[in-house]
């Protein structure tokens, strides 16, 4: 993550190769917007270099709903990374 902002339920995830360069990193963006997919997870990819994943929820999300959301994205970030590191 090279940075997290929004505003209200608006959240964008940076994803970036390189934190200290904060070099985008697009192929991972949508790789993990795929694996996200695969979880009931519906976002897509926002900012100038493809690489901020845009959470918008819907107005029904409730707290209970974090913790699934959560371990989505975690799944996600992690299947993702092993699959753009094997090539």
């Amino acid at each position: 993550m090279g940075d997290v902002r929004g505003a209200g339920l608006f959240i964008g995830f940076e994803l970036v190769s390189d934190r200290e360069r904060k070099t985008s990193d697009k192929a991972l963006a949508l790789e993990v917007i795929e694996a996200l997919r695969d979880r009931f997870v519906l976002t897509s990819v926002a900012g100038p270099f493809g690489n901020v994943l845009k959470l918008r929820p819907p107005l029904a999300f409730q707290t209970g709903d974090i913790d699934w959301l959560v371990g989505a994205l975690d799944g996600a970030l992690a299947d993702s990374l092993q699959r753009v590191r094997r090539g």
